[in-house]
């Protein structure tokens, strides 16, 4: 997480929007990906931005909601510390998927 990379990419707020515009692109309703680029970025929205960017970064994908990815500790830590909660609930963590079509990776 010290990295120029995982810095710019997943932390930094100009690196997250860019990412944002990118991962907008796989919308194909024009409507729905002008909502999604106007919606307010919200510490929870910047949260999943950030962990969505780190899989792509790791992965050079984009995300199939259908996989789940167990994150380092040390990522989410991170993103949290950057992103943090600020209404004073608790963080949703790992969801595994009960169905089975989705897998867990490491």
């Amino acid at each position: 997480t010290d990295g120029a990379m995982f810095q710019n990419i997943c932390l930094a707020e100009e690196g997250l929007k860019y990412s944002r515009f990118l991962f907008s692109m796989t919308i194909e309703d024009p409507e729905q990906r002008e909502r999604y680029l106007k919606s307010e970025l919200t510490q929870k929205k910047w949260r999943f931005l950030a962990y969505k960017s780190f899989i792509n970064l790791i992965t050079c994908q984009d995300i199939d909601m259908k996989v789940r990815y167990i994150l380092p500790s040390c990522v989410v830590s991170a993103i949290r510390r950057k992103f943090p909660n600020t209404d004073g609930s608790s963080y949703t963590g790992f969801i595994s998927l009960s169905t089975d079509d989705g897998r867990a990776l490491p």
